[in-house]
């Protein structure tokens, strides 16, 4: 078989594989209601990608509903309540930042929050796949995700940038927009899993 024809056929892999994800990834938002089911969906999808970079191949047979589900329901409670406690803060701290902003004028204070909101929002980044590589508490989900970010300054930024640039491309690449789930977190989980293979290694030292 010729290199492009085994090259189209990795593409159109990766296409089926993307595909499926994002068909999973609705049908488990709208059993669960969309609030209920929107972390557990995701979740599913960062830890379906993750599976791929340690086979090291994309096997869009392998992939089917019940696998998906049974990444979803694995973490439900937990992924409900990291991403909605996550959520609320970041809220909280936007809101107290916009205060700050306005009506208290005081440049430290908003500086302070500023930073503190920066912080939280690329900790949140981790959140997920914190809780899908690792089996911890609520408390130690956002405790990991905070060492993640620290010990990864270079790889966050990274994935700040690729998952922007996915929007972009999902912007001129009209098509993509049927995708739009797995293509944005794509970046967040090939970043996220470099950084924790990373950190493992350092601690294995």
């Amino acid at each position: 078989m010729s290199k492009l024809a085994t090259g189209n056929m990795r593409v159109g892999e990766i296409i089926i594989f993307i595909g499926k994800l994002q068909l999973f990834w609705f049908i488990i938002l709208f059993r669960y209601l969309i609030i209920a089911g929107v972390f557990p969906a995701t979740t599913a999808v960062i830890d379906l990608f993750f599976r791929t970079f340690e086979e090291n191949n994309v096997n869009s047979k392998k992939l089917s509903f019940s696998i998906f589900k049974a990444s979803a329901m694995e973490n439900f409670k937990r992924s409900n309540q990291v991403g909605y406690l996550g959520l609320a803060a970041l809220l909280f701290l936007y809101a107290d930042f916009r205060l700050a902003l306005v009506f208290t004028h005081n440049v430290y204070v908003t500086v302070c929050l500023g930073a503190l909101l920066v912080i939280l929002a690329s900790s949140f980044l981790y959140l997920i796949p914190a809780i899908v590589r690792y089996d911890l508490s609520v408390k130690n989900s956002f405790r990991q995700a905070f060492f993640l970010l620290l010990a990864n300054i270079p790889n966050t930024i990274a994935m700040v940038i690729g998952m922007g640039l996915a929007g972009l491309i999902g912007f001129f690449i009209p098509v993509l927009v049927l995708v739009p789930v797995p293509l944005f977190l794509l970046a967040n989980a090939w970043f996220s899993y470099q950084s924790m293979i990373k950190l493992e290694k350092a601690n294995e030292k």
